[in-house]
């Protein structure tokens, strides 16, 4: 029997008095790939911080709200390199690996050239290709990642994305992704939900009938295009 990984139920979370949701229940368990999307503003990336620091915002309740205390690799919009570093400082810093362990994600990501660079001299590509990297490199049981990957261009984004993808594979982990590219969405997850604004509830949760790996070849298949319909059909 798979582990529960994260486990929320009945969630009505709330900032500065604000509501953002309403008896949001979920739950990820290992080998999950769950995405999130929704309006702007109705709680996806709050709920994301909320379960990297374990912490639910005061004035918020729940019947319960049980996240891993083992290794998570958060994978934020961005701001997630410490600035008086150098990049391959980062990663150092965030890894559990050595760089030489991590020269293949290294090298996919196209970062070897920047290994000397701070943060605040990377584009907004670079940045979230490093992001993304430290991640991986971790090979953590569960990846928390907010709209990952929006600064690249078409191509770049569809290679990483794929290994990113054969390492969660390959490694077991687990995935909770939020974000409003739904193509993404639907290409790394087993199950997108759909989020209603806020005070945002379930509206739908929508299963992508296809195993993992998937090659680009999935974007024209039948599974891809009948979830994305579905998807359309429920979003606001």
């Amino acid at each position: 029997m798979s582990r529960t990984l994260v486990e929320i139920e009945d969630l009505n979370l709330h900032i500065d008095r604000v509501a953002l949701t309403t008896g949001l229940s979920l739950t990820v368990a290992e080998g999950d790939r769950l995405g999130i999307t929704g309006p702007s503003g109705c709680g996806k990336s709050t709920l994301l911080k909320a379960i990297t620091s374990r912490i639910v915002p005061r004035g918020s309740t729940f019947a319960k709200f049980e996240v891993p205390k083992g290794l998570v690799s958060y994978v934020p919009q961005a701001n997630g390199l410490l600035p008086w570093f150098s990049l391959k400082r980062n990663l150092a810093i965030y890894s559990r690996a050595t760089l030489t362990d991590s020269d293949a994600t290294i090298k996919a990501f196209q970062l070897t050239k920047n290994l000397g660079s701070f943060p605040h001299q990377l584009s907004g590509g670079e940045y979230q290709r490093a992001i993304l990297a430290a991640a991986i490199i971790n090979r953590p049981p569960l990846f928390l990642a907010d709209e990952p990957l929006t600064e690249l261009d078409i191509s770049s984004k569809w290679d990483l994305l794929r290994y990113w993808s054969n390492e969660i594979l390959a490694n077991d982990s687990s995935l909770l992704v939020v974000s409003h590219d739904l193509e993404t969405l639907l290409y790394m997850c087993n199950t997108v939900i759909v989020l209603s604004d806020k005070p945002s509830m379930i509206k739908k949760a929508i299963s992508i009938e296809s195993e993992h790996p998937r090659d680009l070849n999935f974007l024209l298949s039948n599974a891809f295009l009948k979830a994305k319909s579905e998807l359309l059909e429920c979003i606001d």
